[in-house]
């Protein structure tokens, strides 16, 4: 009897351990042991697998709390500022992640959409600023609160060095069309957001800070060209954004030394906010009926007086429009709108 239990408790031990070895490596509790490695083995990148197998189908959890949580132990490891993550890691996480984050993304649960956007805006690779570029049209993406995490994790990876410059460029070009087109205030609000903190990058100069720099400050002039004209229109909801962009600027310019610099802002900038005044004056009564609409103009109204006079070497009379349109009083704006009309493209 004691002989039959010895072969059956050994029958059992091999069993199991065929079970394991055909069930693959056991999920770590962490990613800390890998990000930093230079180079990964197979054993390494079954191990990390098993851990995003493990943690991302929760991020579409109908738990919330649950949901948090993955969202958590993905990112904890590459964005902990006392950790470097290698880019060979940040690579092969993203390849790994993609494809649990794209069915997310694509599921009808808007909660673990906007999860996975989250997630892949701290991934700091190109692959990530891809899956977010697919999703920034209403014809791609028509949730508008996906849309937001996509367009607004743009802002993210914008800052992030290790995303290549041709990506970036790219996907503001996308941004740029894609804000142009979006019908939402709250969603084109968060795009030109995004193309601001591509203006106020901190990239340094070998993460190409200058060129994107540039070709934000062009993307921005001509998103917010059309959203004027939208707004002269009778979208005047969409003036909540113009302060944001005027704001980035005048940030910009306490940083850019350059007077070539400061000169190829100003070539894009100066005739956007010189013609600004016609789409205010064109839908002034509708602005000043939305509290909204109306603080955001005025702060913008100002802004623009102090940018002019800064890019156009002209000296500022410290004209408060914003005082002009409070009060409903459309003369000083008339009068700024001719002051500036040679400048306007």
């Amino acid at each position: 009897m004691r002989h039959l239990l010895c072969i059956f408790t050994l029958t059992v031990l091999l069993t199991d351990g065929t079970a394991i070895a055909q069930s693959g490596p056991m999920a770590p509790p962490s990613l800390s042991r890998y990000v930093s490695r230079p180079s990964l083995t197979e054993s390494d990148l079954a191990s990390i697998k098993a851990f995003v197998d493990r943690e991302a189908p929760r991020l579409s959890s109908a738990s919330p709390t649950e949901a948090v949580q993955a969202r958590t132990k993905l990112l904890n490891d590459i964005t902990s500022s006392t950790r470097r993550v290698s880019p060979l890691f940040r690579e092969q996480y993203t390849s790994i992640l993609e494809p649990h984050l794209r069915s997310a993304m694509d599921g009808d649960d808007v909660a673990a959409a906007v999860m996975a956007a989250q997630v892949t805006a701290l991934l700091g690779t190109d692959g990530a600023v891809k899956m977010l570029t697919e999703r920034l049209n209403v014809a791609d993406e028509p949730r508008n609160a996906v849309r937001v995490w996509a367009v607004g994790g743009l802002a993210t990876l914008s800052a992030a060095p290790t995303v290549s410059e041709r990506r970036l460029t790219r996907a503001l070009r996308s941004l740029s069309i894609a804000a142009r087109e979006e019908p939402n205030w709250a969603v084109r609000r968060r795009a030109i957001m995004s193309l601001a903190a591509a203006v106020s990058n901190q990239r340094g100069s070998d993460a190409g800070q200058k060129v994107i720099r540039s070709i934000a400050v062009e993307l921005l002039a001509e998103t917010l060209s059309d959203t004027l004209r939208s707004i002269g229109n009778g979208k005047t909801e969409f003036a909540v954004t113009l302060p944001i962009a005027t704001t980035a600027l005048q940030n910009t310019l306490l940083v850019v030394n350059s007077p070539d610099e400061q000169a190829k802002i100003a070539e894009h900038i100066v005739p956007m906010l010189a013609s600004s005044h016609e789409a205010i004056l064109q839908s002034w009564d509708a602005i000043r009926q939305n509290p909204r609409s109306l603080a955001a103009t005025a702060r913008f109204l100002d802004e623009s007086e102090l940018l002019l006079s800064i890019l156009t070497k002209s000296s500022h009379e410290n004209v408060q429009l914003s005082k002009a349109i409070v009060s409903g009083n459309r003369g000083p704006v008339e009068d700024a709108s001719k002051r500036w009309q040679q400048h306007r493209g």
